[in-house]
């Protein structure tokens, strides 16, 4: 794993703080804050990899021809790598499409041909695939980001952006939300990947690269439930570090060949690597087998069937109290705890039997109970599911 080359490489900044029409009371202020921090991040002197002067920032820029010539000579420049950050409100132009387009200052979603005033992600993609960059790191922090994946593109989109060097890390699926806390200084998602990439990850090497951070990414965003993040890789982009890793401190450090695997598009080379933090879960320290949950987690989702269920089926024998999924668990324990709820449950028992006993008598309450204790389960489920954190969607 290496660094960019600073002198080949460049990054664009694009984000929208504050919007007209019927967004005009729901600004960003945190994507600026995003992307201050996330400059001071990869320019810094001792742990960063780009030049000050080779970031760009197009923050409430409201041009998208001069914002996309800007990424189009900017991409030109860099011969190693380039970097592209995207923030701020974005909608689909038609509801079930996977046609993206981010919101500038101007875009007013009153407007009936709305899209005209914003900037469609395609064109942005298009832009990608025909610079000369070895490696593309695309990063969308906006509702429906997981859009600009590849994997949510039509077919002759997806073979147009599916080349080798490109990595794209999207804040949530392409039928989610993201979310920025009121009056905090990031969005939740960006917060969180500016805390890796500045306090380090112990265990991970000298270098981190996104795909070795997602793990700690997901799972950390998982364990406050938010939505989930994605990302797509083609090529060498996954195995190249964008900060030194400020976690390290003499610290144990997850083997080369191990962190190396984990990343690996073969199956095969990451179900090898479960074995392995088995043996290290079983003879490591406290802290050592904290960190190997921690990898081990979000692979129960992996694309691999035999991957994620080899993970599922780890986890169980790290220790079967564990919930597979941080926070998920604890999230129903405290609904099916709710006072309110423990409360309706009985009173609906109540009401149920007093009006089967006229028919069934005591037959009323085989059935009133039963379906009490259901109604409490099921209402318990509903309420952890929509639960959300007092924040604004983009």
């Amino acid at each position: 794993m290496r660094l960019p080359d600073p002198d080949k490489s460049y990054a664009v900044f694009l984000g929208t703080t504050k919007y007209s029409g019927d967004l005009v009371d729901r600004p960003l202020p945190a994507v600026r804050g995003n992307v201050t921090d996330l400059i001071a991040a990869l320019t810094d002197h001792e742990h960063g990899s780009f030049l000050p002067d080779h970031c760009i920032d197009l923050v409430d820029v409201d041009d998208a021809t001069h914002i996309l010539r800007t990424i189009e000579t900017t991409a030109r420049k860099a011969t190693d790598t380039f970097l592209l950050y995207v923030a701020g409100h974005a909608f689909p132009k038609d509801p079930g499409g996977n046609e993206l387009f981010l919101f500038l200052p101007g875009t007013d979603l009153a407007r009936t041909l709305w899209w005209r005033d914003a900037l469609p992600y395609a064109e942005i993609r298009d832009v990608l695939h025909h610079s000369v960059p070895a490696n593309r790191i695309v990063i969308v922090d906006t509702c429906f980001a997981g859009m600009a994946l590849t994997e949510a593109m039509a077919a002759d989109a997806r073979q147009l952006f599916d080349v080798t060097g490109a990595y794209t890390l999207a804040a949530v699926g392409p039928n989610s939300r993201a979310i920025a806390l009121r009056d905090a200084p990031h969005t939740v998602f960006t917060g969180l990947l500016l805390e890796l990439l500045t306090t380090g990850v112990p265990g991970l090497g000298e270098l981190l690269s996104f795909p070795r951070v997602f793990p700690y990414l997901r799972a950390r965003l998982l364990d406050e439930r938010r939505e989930e993040p994605h990302q797509r890789s083609s090529g060498t982009a996954e195995h190249l570090g964008v900060v030194r890793n400020r976690g390290l401190n003499g610290a144990w450090a997850l083997p080369e060949d191990m962190a190396r695997d984990l990343v690996s598009r073969e199956p095969a080379a990451r179900a090898a690597v479960l074995d392995k933090f088995e043996d290290l879960f079983h003879t490591g320290t406290a802290a050592v087998k904290v960190r190997v949950r921690a990898l081990v987690v979000p692979m129960i989702d992996d694309d691999s069937r035999m991957v994620a269920e080899k993970a599922a089926d780890l986890l169980d024998r790290f220790h079967p109290d564990w919930p597979r999924r941080p926070g998920r668990r604890s999230a129903l324990h405290k609904h099916l705890t709710d006072p309110w709820l423990l409360t309706f449950s009985p009173v609906l028992a109540a009401v149920a039997t007093v009006m089967l006993w006229p028919v069934a008598n005591l037959a009323s309450l085989a059935i009133s109970i039963p379906a009490a204790a259901c109604g409490h389960i099921v209402a318990a489920a509903m309420s952890a599911r929509v639960s959300t954190p007092d924040g604004v969607g983009h």
